[in-house]
């Protein structure tokens, strides 16, 4: 592993400044000596990542990968397209992202349900639950927003349980990390239906493999 050879030949390294706010990458590796400062950034990432949250909303709900690659094709199609407005959006992870998305998504008149290991009330949020209510409060989703960060606590969270109880026109967003969610359960709910697509900015493994069955996924956003 690149990162591994990295950190077991820089016996001079003082010092890691991940460029977000997860450190789960290199801060959790056996190779890391104790004596070396691991730091993030917090706060730079609200635009960005709400921006593509709204992006990755919008393109599964008016179809616009279908669109484009049907402009490569030259082939003329129609479809109804979904509306967000109005729509339940549930946020999992309130952190300084979701303080950035929650008061937009109200913007686009959608009901916002934060979903946190601490709930208290906070700006843009119509509602607060807790991380144990999270089998009943995805029951009322529309769209099913990941920005939790990575532990052991939040490893394979969002499992087949979890794609069970939401609505079959359900869409999830990960944009928190890879193994936040079982990618097996995922895969088998976007096959069989049980919900309807997901765009996922992060995987398990990075690069996501060229022969993994995402790729070829009508109803994935990659």
């Amino acid at each position: 592993d690149r990162a591994d050879h990295v950190l077991s030949n820089s016996p001079r390294l003082k010092w890691i400044q991940g460029i977000g706010t997860g450190v789960d990458n290199f801060a959790d590796r056996p190779v890391l000596r104790d004596d070396v400062t691991v730091t993030n950034i917090h706060g730079v990432h609200g635009n960005p990542m709400s921006e593509a949250a709204f992006g990755a909303m919008l393109a599964l709900s008016r179809k616009i990968p279908r669109s484009v690659r049907n402009q490569d094709q030259r082939k003329w199609e129609g479809w109804p397209s979904r509306l967000i407005s109005g729509k339940t959006i549930g946020i999992f992870g309130i952190g300084s992202i979701a303080l950035t998305v929650a008061p937009r998504c109200k913007a686009f008149d959608m009901n916002v349900i934060g979903i946190s290991s601490g709930p208290r009330p906070l700006p843009g949020f119509d509602r607060m639950v807790h991380r144990n209510d999270l089998f009943d409060v995805v029951r009322e989703l529309d769209y099913f927003l990941l920005l939790t960060p990575y532990s052991p606590e939040t490893h394979n969270i969002i499992d087949a349980k979890v794609f069970a109880a939401m609505k079959p026109q359900s869409i999830l967003i990960n944009h928190a990390r890879g193994g936040v969610v079982d990618e097996v359960a995922l895969l088998a709910a976007l096959r069989e239906g049980r919900i309807a697509g997901a765009a996922l900015d992060v995987f398990a493994t990075e690069p996501l493999p060229q022969d993994h069955p995402f790729w070829g996924m009508g109803n994935v956003l990659i």
